[in-house]
């Protein structure tokens, strides 16, 4: 993570000093500020759990999912490229796993929906009318609304038991929390003032389990998205 952090802010750097040495250009005023947008995520949980046993160990796994997500971006500008990136993004995370041999297995299937907003920092330089390349990072605060896990247990391929949890449960034996906190970086293009293009990761801040041995993030480390900007 400091190394896409640091590439990061040689990125700002550089689309800054360029800025500087080329004054003869004359930007517009400010972006687009509204669009719709949608994408492709891929989210993971990643824990670290520590086994309590005499020989204590810590145990690393990383559970990755594919998204979709559809939302509304607000880019206000306040002068020289500098500007804050908010709005609203939908996320839909259906999976499907299959465990076991060919006639006896376990199929889990689980359904997740929730809402993120963003609050970044973002900075852009207009190269041409037609052409603009920005970059943004800060926080960003999700809210889960449901994430349904059910089982199915197959044998001799005939379906024999099927289980079905809410793992955001609001009870003493919730396993995930509903709230996720992240920071993220972001780096894209806007094509004729319009089509805006960016790639962005997100790494979750807070432990989202009620266990103290059991650390999880939750993670979006891959994210592409168009927006269309009114």
């Amino acid at each position: 993570m400091k190394k896409i952090i640091l590439a990061f802010l040689f990125l700002v750097a550089y689309v800054t000093l360029y800025a500087d040495n080329n004054n003869n250009y004359v930007r517009q005023e400010k972006a687009r500020l509204f669009g719709l947008t949608i994408g492709y995520s891929q989210p993971s949980f990643y824990e670290k759990e520590a086994l309590l046993s005499a020989n204590t160990t810590t145990k690393y796994e990383t559970n990755h999912f594919h998204s979709l997500l559809a939302g509304l971006t607000i880019n206000p500008e306040f002068g020289s490229g500098l500007g804050i990136l908010t709005g609203v993004q939908y996320n839909l995370v259906p999976t499907v796993q299959r465990v076991g041999k060919p006639q006896d297995y376990i199929k889990k299937s689980i359904i997740m929906h929730d809402i993120v907003v963003p609050l970044r920092i973002q900075y852009r330089y207009e190269f041409t009318p037609a052409f603009s390349l920005f970059a943004y990072t800060g926080p960003s605060l999700g809210v889960g609304l449901s994430f349904e896990k059910t089982t199915q247990t197959y044998k001799e391929e005939k379906l024999v038991e099927t289980l079905k949890e809410n793992l955001y449960n609001d009870s003493a034996e919730k396993i995930y929390s509903r709230f996720h906190t992240f920071w993220g970086i972001g780096l894209g293009i806007i094509l004729n003032q319009h089509f805006r293009i960016e790639y962005f990761a997100d790494w979750g801040l807070n432990n989202i389990t009620p266990y103290s041995f059991r650390a999880t993030r939750f993670n979006k480390i891959a994210n592409v998205a168009l927006s269309y900007m009114f």
